[in-house]
This record gives C-alpha cells, sequence and structure tokens, in this order.
C-alpha cells in the first residue's frame, strides 16, 4: 500500500472515530442539562428578565442556578401585564410602571422587539421549554396564566386590527 492511501485510510478511519466520540459528547451534555432542568434549575442561558438566582446544590458535585423572583422587579412587570391586558400600548407600560429604568442602559425608549418578547415570554407563567421539553420546576410566575392570556388575545386582536 503506498504511503498516500494509507494517510487516506488513517484519516478516513480517525474521522470516523472522532465522529462516534463527538456524538456521545453530544448526548452525555444533553442528558446533563436535562438532569439540571429536572432539579429546578437553569440549565444554561440567561436569566429571563424580572428573576435572580438562587446557587444550589445538585447531588454531590453539581450546582445550578434556581430562578427566584426579584423583588424589586417582579411587581412591576404585574403592573405592567395588567396594564397591557387594559388596551394600554406597550410603548407607554416602561415608563407607566418604572420598569424603563431596568430595560434600558443608555436613556433610550424600549426597543419595541424586546417590549414584545417580554408580553410573550412563557417563562413569566412559569413555563420554561428545553430540548422540546417544558418544565414547570423551574422559572416561579410572576403572573396567572389567565393575564398572560388576556395580553395575548389582545395582542392577537390588536395586530390583527394593524394588517386591515
Amino acid at each position: 500500500m503506498e504511503n498516500s492511501e494509507f494517510i487516506k485510510l488513517y484519516e478516513a478511519v480517525t474521522d470516523a472515530v472522532f465522529v462516534d466520540i463527538l456524538r456521545a459528547n453530544r448526548v452525555s451534555t444533553i442528558h446533563g442539562l436535562q438532569y439540571i432542568a429536572q432539579c429546578g434549575c437553569l440549565p444554561g442561558g440567561q436569566l429571563a428578565f424580572g428573576y435572580q438566582f438562587e446557587k444550589i446544590q445538585i447531588g454531590v458535585s453539581r450546582f445550578g442556578r434556581k430562578p427566584m423572583l426579584d423583588p424589586e422587579i417582579s411587581p412591576l412587570m404585574i403592573q405592567a401585564f395588567e396594564l397591557s391586558a387594559k388596551g394600554i400600548p406597550d410603548h407607554l407600560i416602561p415608563e407607566m410602571t418604572g420598569l424603563e429604568k431596568f430595560l434600558t442602559t443608555d436613556g433610550k425608549k424600549v426597543p419595541a422587539t424586546r417590549l414584545n418578547r417580554l408580553f410573550t415570554n412563557r417563562i413569566y407563567i412559569g413555563e420554561f421549554t428545553f430540548g422540546g421539553e417544558i418544565y414547570t420546576n423551574i422559572y416561579p410566575a410572576i403572573i396567572t396564566k389567565e393575564l398572560f392570556d388576556v395580553v395575548q388575545d389582545r395582542r392577537r386582536k390588536s395586530h390583527s386590527l394593524a394588517i386591515r
């Protein structure tokens, strides 16, 4: 066998082995993150607005971030959703509730996209989606599902009116 043929064969074999190793690592990582979520902790990513976290021990040597309500922001979030349910335009709500100082760092108006994410995020009713599963043990609800549904219904109606 020529040297170049041997090298090609060697590379093909090592590539196959490394792909297998990477696949196994991926599966192991996903299982570990799912375990963290099952334990009621945030498996990764940024903490949602309106929450802070407590570091808790999971098992023997692992720690997790357990979200809890931010006592300063969560009451303002309730007010924001209540105002939205009453039909107050999104762009007025941050200033009316005092959330503006938490949602901006440069003193400008809060972007509409950020407000849209805020008012449509199911985390605020205690639902966190990870890996195709919905976890209800991670984020404590800030608002009721009924209030959330009223806000979503109002948003759909106002959106359909704007399209006409």
